[in-house]
C-alpha cells in the first residue's frame, strides 16, 4: 500500500503509481486550481468509487471542485479562520464546547 505521493496528479502515470484505481481516499492540495480539477477530474474518470478530498482557496474554486467530482472540498483560509476564532474565544474563557459550535458557523 502506498501512504503518499508528492506530484501534480495531472499526468495519468502518476495517478496510476499512486494506485489510484483501488485507492479508497485520494488527497490533493495543490496550490494551482487547474492541477487540483485536473487531478480530481482523471482520478474520479479511473476510479469511480474513490473519496476525493481537495483543498482550495476560493468559493468559486468550491464550486467547480464540487462539479468535477471532488466529495469534499476544504477552503483553507475559511478553517484557518475558524481555528483562530476558537482559540480566541477558549482564550476568553468560553466553554470550548461552545467556542467550536461558534466557529463552526464561520
Amino acid at each position: 500500500m502506498r501512504s503518499k505521493l508528492h506530484a501534480t496528479g495531472q499526468d495519468a502515470g502518476v495517478l496510476d503509481a499512486a494506485g489510484i484505481a483501488t485507492a479508497r481516499v485520494l488527497l490533493v492540495a495543490t496550490a494551482e486550481s487547474f492541477q487540483t480539477r485536473n487531478a480530481v477530474q482523471k482520478a474520479r474518470a479511473i476510479n469511480p468509487t474513490i473519496v476525493i478530498i481537495v483543498r482550495t482557496h476560493t468559493e468559486a474554486d468550491r464550486t467547480a471542485l464540487g462539479a468535477d467530482g471532488a466529495d469534499h472540498v476544504v477552503m483553507g483560509e475559511r478553517e484557518l479562520a475558524r481555528s483562530m476564532l476558537r482559540q480566541t474565544l477558549v482564550c476568553l474563557h468560553v466553554p470550548a464546547e461552545e467556542a467550536a459550535r461558534l466557529s463552526a458557523g464561520l
